[in-house]
């Protein structure tokens, strides 16, 4: 079926009847009276083989209101076709500001982000004024582009954006997406910067304690859990090597470094972001299992005889344990932490589980019994962390609100 589109604007009506003519005696001049008018927006005419089969009159405000009622509703598609009708056919108009915008947000919704990029580049292109908001659509871009794993893209667009005066939540976010950016490209030395200064940045602004209510915790949880990333990493890339002596410093490089990665990752569960939170003390766990499955597959001594060595790993396996008692305590509290939250479907707590009733069944079957119980409380209170922020806004009558990087 084809479309065609006829911009009928504006319709003369007249009315109908005989007009009475003026008496000769009558030497007052009557004023002229104007015919009515009625205002039409656009009309869509559906044609198939030829044939007119339907015809479709545009109300710009009813398109608003029924692409506004469509993304509430999560009909994401078809948020984005009535958003699309706006900016195509009453480009002029008040609303298609904001449609422009949420067009964008409708895309990366219905998980599109080329369709929202573009959405993005337009509504900035439309509307290269509206300073405030054009930072949203660019924050959004680069959120975009780390949902398509471009981190190169995301990392110029947060780049240019800190070549700008920017707000003190503003700046932090670009800092920590920037420093995320360059993690993702393994330039991990240029990302530490990045991602120390975010975490600078706030608690300098936090010691106000007025303005720390104000303050936003997204970007600098994300920063701190990156930071400890960057040590987790260099704590999982050392390898055990066969020689003794190598094996002792093996060890105590990855000790170190384990130690380093779970103080900054408990520093992000201290910052009390829920998802943020739910990550790192899902990383701590991991790291005590990763130690326990190195130092159990780590080169056995050459002087070692055959019936020795089975000896050898019993007795290493018993001594390690604790480690991994370590890391069933630390995916308890993240359950115990989710459950408090409400987080049923966080992809953390879900990773969680599976890794927890795992390692259970695991344990039991190596040593033969229950784990040690834990008697300490959880390393933070379910109650005091912030739920997380949403990865975008819902659709407005303006372009406004950026939500906080992924």
């Amino acid at each position: 079926m084809t479309t065609w589109f006829i911009p009928i604007l504006v319709g003369w009506l007249t009315w109908s009847g005989h007009a009475v003519p003026p008496s000769p005696s009558a030497r007052t001049p009557q004023p002229r009276r104007r015919a009515p008018t009625l205002s039409l927006g656009p009309m869509l005419f559906h044609v198939e083989g030829g044939k007119v089969k339907r015809m479709e009159q545009l109300n710009i405000t009813e398109l608003f209101q029924f692409a506004a009622t469509a993304f509430q509703k999560k009909q994401y598609s078809r948020a984005i076709r009535l958003y699309r009708r706006i900016v195509r056919y009453f480009p002029g108009h008040r609303y298609a500001y904001a449609a422009f915008y949420n067009l964008g947000l409708a895309n990366e919704n219905n998980k599109d982000y080329g369709a929202a990029l573009k959405a993005y580049q337009a509504f900035i292109k439309q509307y290269p004024k509206k300073t405030a908001d054009v930072l949203h659509a660019r924050f959004r871009m680069a959120s975009c582009e780390e949902a398509l794993n471009r981190w190169l893209p995301a990392f110029k667009i947060y780049d240019s954006l800190l070549q700008q005066d920017l707000k003190l939540d503003d700046r932090m976010d670009a800092l920590a997406g920037a420093g995320r950016a360059m993690y993702k490209q393994k330039r991990y030395s240029q990302a530490l910067p990045l991602l120390k200064l975010t975490v600078r940045l706030y608690r300098r602004a936090a010691t106000n304690k007025a303005k720390k209510k104000s303050l936003d915790n997204t970007a600098v949880s994300l920063a701190q859990y990156y930071w400890a990333r960057v040590e987790d990493l260099r704590f999982r890339q050392r390898t055990f090597r066969a020689n003794e002596d190598q094996m002792k410093d093996d060890l105590q490089y990855k000790a170190k470094h384990l130690l380093l990665a779970q103080n900054l990752y408990f520093g992000t569960i201290r910052f009390r972001h829920a998802e943020w939170s739910m990550a790192a003390l899902f990383r701590i766990g991991d790291m005590y299992e990763k130690l326990y499955d190195d130092i159990v597959k780590a080169p056995v001594p050459q002087s070692f005889k055959a019936a020795e060595v089975k000896i050898y790993r019993k007795m290493l396996r018993d001594k390690i344990k604790v480690l991994l008692d370590k890391a069933l305590l630390a995916y308890r509290r993240n359950l115990m932490m989710a459950q408090g939250l409400g987080a049923k479907n966080s992809r953390w707590r879900i990773a969680t589980q599976k890794r927890f009733e795992a390692l259970l069944l695991f344990y039991e079957r190596t040593f033969g019994g229950s784990t040690t119980q834990p008697s300490s409380r959880p390393t933070s209170r379910p109650t005091a962390v912030r739920a997380a922020s949403k990865t975008s806004s819902g659709p407005t009558t303006r372009a406004t609100s950026r939500p906080a990087p992924r």
